[in-house]
């Protein structure tokens, strides 16, 4: 689902990026690299980068098995040369923090990731890095999804029975008696 979601984002915004007009046409949209260090940014003006941030569980409810509500987090990285439009003829409102964060912002607030998961939200912005080069911003998303869960006894021990909402994915999981203790 995680794999799935960040898919969705990032073509949600290369499909903006296609846009006639679009300030985020100038930037280099991709997955957050393994490596930082090993990743150059090869737009001229920056980069928006995505990658999962983590997910916050709701205590387990329900009769018989279990309900977790879920906030799934994503973050979007922007990394621009300019910080904000200026009146010098070098600095254009094309790649500027100032212009591509609230577009970012535009494109995902509101956004369905996956079947079964609320509307995406911003819920955090801040600076994160300042190089010689790069500003350096982290945008946090977030969307709820609910996550099933059931448990029941078998003769070989406890059966677990885990649904993902929104996709027709069901993974069950057998210990033997042995192995619950």
């Amino acid at each position: 689902m995680i794999r799935l979601i960040e898919d969705n984002i990032l073509n949600a915004l290369m499909a903006e990026s296609q846009k006639a007009g679009s300030p985020l046409a100038v930037m280099q949209i991709e997955r957050c690299p393994e490596d930082f260090n090993l990743r150059m940014v090869t737009s001229s003006y920056g980069a928006v980068w995505i990658h999962f941030g983590g997910i916050d569980s709701s205590e387990m409810r329900g009769a018989g098995g279990g309900i977790q509500d879920d906030i799934h987090y994503f973050d979007v990285y922007v990394i621009t040369r300019s910080l904000r439009p200026g009146t010098d003829a070098a600095v254009t409102d094309e790649g500027t923090a100032y212009v591509i964060m609230p577009e970012i912002r535009k494109t995902l607030s509101g956004f369905r990731p996956a079947p079964g998961f609320k509307p995406m939200y911003m819920k955090k912005s801040e600076l994160v890095g300042k190089t010689e080069e790069y500003w350096q911003y982290a945008m946090r998303f977030a969307t709820k999804g609910r996550y099933y869960y059931e448990e029941h006894e078998t003769p070989l021990g406890i059966s677990r029975k885990m649904t993902f909402q929104g996709t027709n994915r069901t993974i069950i999981v057998e210990k033997e008696e042995a192995e619950n203790g």
